[in-house]
């Protein structure tokens, strides 16, 4: 893996509840098919294949209430502590998967998304 690829800290939870946002659009009817498409390919190329199922079995530890087995994702987009851990979770199975085809670069935890400089307060 080259440096550039090692240095992401990965998906951040905005990333997750872009997605969360608009498949709850799609299912109150809104017409939103252009939008779900761009963000569920953006989401899958961040996540990696698989990520859908990973995240219904973070969603699940974490106590989120399901449908038919799908999280109900609204209890995400209600509660960004619980979000976060999901999120969580899912980088810990991002990581399991490094080095498989297809799957983006593993996160880093000495990494995270900010709009400060490195080592300033926020």
């Amino acid at each position: 893996m080259d440096g550039a690829a090692n240095r992401w800290p990965g998906p951040s939870l905005y990333t997750l509840l872009a997605w969360v946002e608009v498949e709850l659009l799609l299912e109150s009817g809104a017409q939103v098919d252009a939008a779900h498409a761009v963000v569920t390919d953006g989401a899958e190329s961040a996540f990696g294949p698989g990520w859908v199922q990973a995240l219904a079995t973070a969603a699940a530890a974490e106590g989120v209430p399901t449908d038919d087995g799908f999280p109900q994702l609204a209890e995400l987009r209600a509660d960004e502590d619980r979000a976060q851990r999901v999120l969580d979770r899912l980088h810990a199975w991002m990581r399991t998967r490094a080095g498989v085809p297809g799957a983006p670069p593993a996160p880093r935890d000495d990494l995270r998304w900010s709009a400060a400089r490195p080592g300033q307060d926020g």
